[in-house]
């Protein structure tokens, strides 16, 4: 039985905030199993982990939606850490460490054969087990 939500096209401002959400809620999710991830606010391996999930979530989104990824990347720090909000100064600060990994290429895509693999993978292992 389809409902009638399933015929509601959205806009393309409401298709970026629902891919946002998306990417938001994925990262959170993943990354709240972590214990004691506040002590890797500053982490520059909390934020490669974070510009390369998003990056691999919204690749190929990101110029048709004009979805900028570093804007992404805050709103993900800030539902991680909701009490305790960045600072314009924490910002600058996660923004010169995107610039820097972004520079030196640690930031990037995983290749389609890699990420095919993985899900083909989870697959059989559901079915077998």
């Amino acid at each position: 039985m389809s409902s009638c939500l399933d015929l509601i096209k959205f806009s393309s401002a409401l298709k970026r905030k629902k891919k946002v959400a998306e990417c938001v809620k994925a990262l959170k999710d993943k990354l709240s199993e972590i214990p004691d991830l506040s002590d890797f606010r500053q982490s520059d391996e909390l934020t490669e982990i974070v510009c390369n999930v998003v990056e691999n979530l919204l690749a190929k989104k990101a110029k048709k939606y004009k979805i900028c990824k570093k804007e992404v990347v805050y709103e993900v720090y800030k539902e991680l850490f909701p009490k305790q909000p960045l600072t314009d100064a924490e910002k600058e600060s996660l923004s010169k460490r995107i610039d820097y990994l972004h520079e030196k290429g640690l930031i990037h895509g995983v290749a389609f054969l890699k990420w095919a693999s993985k899900g083909l993978l989870q697959w059989l292992l559901k079915k077998i087990g």
